[in-house]
């Protein structure tokens, strides 16, 4: 029997490796787009014009990446109790501000505000706990403009936090909804802008994005290539692309701001608690009130007048959570807990409304951070405050009968 020419087993190889990542990367988009097959083609248009990815997170579906130099990650969900569309843009931000429809019952942000467009005051409310800054950005040129195209659903909310500006909108995520996000995200960027001129918005540091490669079809061919210099590597390779893949993909959010991560000793071996790591109890009661659910908590522990401050629950690979709790660029609180159920922030003029178990907290100096330490138990919240130079606790009787604002 004639034996095949030696060239003609690496490229048997090469067309056999190709064959099966074709197969690999067809199986992987079906189901990542399991639930999302009308938005899939406008989905991956959209990967592609923000040159990022699109993922899977839970049953959300997410496309991340970079707009105008800005990270950007944008969220469409079909999970009841989750907005249909969340698009969040980085940004320096150092302020707050907070729009919604006037018919809206959650409200964040002490102090209304009047904007400069009465029409617009007529349908939208906005609020902020620092309105001279929230007035100064509402008067930027081309603010105006781009917040009256950003609000003109019933479903809308736009939200100015540390670090980022928010857009999310209440309904069902459809084609047009995608199709819509590049027009949203130009407004967006024109909130942006202008926050850059904001005092003190220089200490604000927005990390860039790293773009995420998650192309499985050319790690097949390249392990072709590996494979066709011997069976061994072929083995090695083809066990362990996928996988790697499967690594590779990561939401922004679970990372430590750069400057957080200094002051935390072994950040490098932790990562921020995601939506899905929290009690579903709990964090349906936090979307009730508006309260976005993250691992990542903005404050004033200190009392500063401003949410400069941080707390973050961190996981790694043991089942024990670690809290920390940074205030003027110190640590001021490190911890670990066998549970944390959510965690969110308490105002400090909430604080005389809450009904306490025990002792009530003696004169906190500013927010509080909540925590839950059991799951679907009402009675399990602690909240943590900074005293002078110490740490101090309270146990509210219900933690849902505190509001959040």
């Amino acid at each position: 029997m004639q034996s095949l020419p030696p060239l003609a087993i690496p490229v048997t190889i090469v067309m056999a490796v190709v064959f099966v990542g074709a197969i690999i990367a067809f199986l992987r988009d079906r189901g990542r787009f399991s639930g999302y097959k009308n938005l899939m083609a406008d989905a991956l248009r959209l990967g592609k014009s923000l040159s990022g990815e699109v993922f899977r997170d839970g049953q959300d579906l997410v496309v991340s990446g970079t707009y105008s130099n800005r990270p950007v990650q944008v969220r469409f969900s079909h999970s009841e109790n989750t907005p249909g569309l969340n698009i969040r843009l980085g940004a320096p931000s150092n302020i707050n501000l907070f729009l919604g429809p006037r018919s809206a019952k959650a409200k964040e942000g002490r102090i209304l505000l009047r904007t400069p467009d009465e029409m617009f005051n007529t349908r939208v409310e906005a609020r902020s706990d620092h309105p001279t800054q929230a007035k100064l950005l509402l008067s930027s040129r081309g603010v105006m403009p781009a917040l009256t195209k950003l609000c003109r659903s019933s479903n809308t909310y736009i939200r100015v936090t540390t670090g980022m500006v928010e857009l999310i909108d209440l309904a069902p995520p459809s084609p047009s909804t995608v199709t819509n996000v590049r027009v949203q995200l130009e407004s967006l960027n024109a909130l942006a802008a202008p926050l850059a001129e904001m005092p003190g918005a220089e200490k604000v540091r927005v990390e860039p994005l790293k773009r995420e490669r998650r192309l499985m079809l050319r790690a097949a061919i390249a392990a072709g290539v590996v494979a066709a210099a011997g069976a061994v590597l072929i083995a090695v390779q083809s066990s362990k692309t996928p996988a790697h893949s499967q690594i590779m993909r990561k939401d922004v959010s679970a990372e430590i701001a750069r400057t957080d991560a200094a002051i935390i000793p072994g950040a490098n071996k932790w990562h921020v608690a995601s939506e899905s790591s929290f009690d579903p109890d709990g964090t349906t009661w936090l979307r009730a009130q508006k309260i976005a659910v993250a691992g990542r908590v903005s404050a004033d522990f200190a009392g500063a007048g401003a949410q400069s401050d941080a707390a973050y629950v961190l996981e790694s690979s043991g089942e024990k959570k670690r809290v920390v709790i940074l205030s003027h660029s110190e640590r001021i609180y490190d911890a670990s807990f066998n549970y944390v159920g959510i965690a969110a922030r308490v105002p400090k003029a909430v604080i005389s409304s809450i009904e306490w178990a025990g002792t009530p907290p003696a004169n906190p100096d500013g927010d509080g951070l909540l925590l839950t330490r059991a799951p679907h138990d009402r009675a399990s919240g602690i909240i943590i405050f900074r005293q002078g130079g110490r740490i101090i606790s309270a146990v509210p009787k219900d933690y849902q009968t505190i509001r959040l604002e």
